[in-house]
């Protein structure tokens, strides 16, 4: 079997696998020398296949009219894939959807381009702007546009740090 066969065989079983099966497959040796950039990948994967499905959620009708958005406001009545219960119904994890949060939140405060959907700190929920974003191909463009991609390293390693790592408590030489 060729080097190329067996990396693309792991590369398809990370980007299959559920998360606790993935932990199975390493233990049984079926993924070796799995490297960074294959870890962040699989994780980028799962989420722009979490934001495509929310996308096309977001903009489901009824007889002409959106049933997961309220008319008028554009405030969301489902999940996100970056909000707190949200990102397991998208089959994120926990980290994942956390670095989602931030970026979502990050890209809804600058101008250009103008947001998709932005979080109302006044009435803690999200709305979708649908007055520049009618469809789902334009809120999928504006997706890429925004590089979420890009942004995800970063923002995961800083949500990973600030979950995983807390103050050093030292039991030498404490006060009497």
């Amino acid at each position: 079997m060729s080097d190329k066969k067996i990396t693309d065989n792991a590369l398809d079983i990370l980007a299959n696998a559920q998360p606790r099966k993935l932990g199975e497959r390493v233990a049984a040796g079926a993924v070796k020398n799995v490297s960074k950039a294959n870890y962040y990948q699989t994780r980028i994967n799962r989420v722009n296949a979490s934001l495509l499905a929310f996308v096309r959620f977001v903009y489901e009708q009824h007889n002409g009219h959106f049933i997961n958005i309220e008319a008028g406001t554009g405030r969301l009545q489902i999940t996100a894939p970056w909000t707190r219960s949200g990102y397991r119904d998208y089959g994120l994890r926990k980290a994942e959807g956390l670095a989602l949060q931030k970026i979502m939140k990050d890209v809804s405060r600058i101008d250009n381009p103008v947001w998709w959907v932005m979080f109302d700190d006044d009435i803690r929920r999200w709305c979708v702007n649908l007055a520049d974003y009618r469809n789902p191909l334009q809120a999928q463009s504006y997706i890429e546009s925004v590089g979420i991609q890009n942004r995800f390293v970063g923002a995961w390693k800083q949500v990973a740090d600030s979950r995983y790592s807390g103050p050093v408590i030292s039991t030498h030489n404490q006060h009497p």
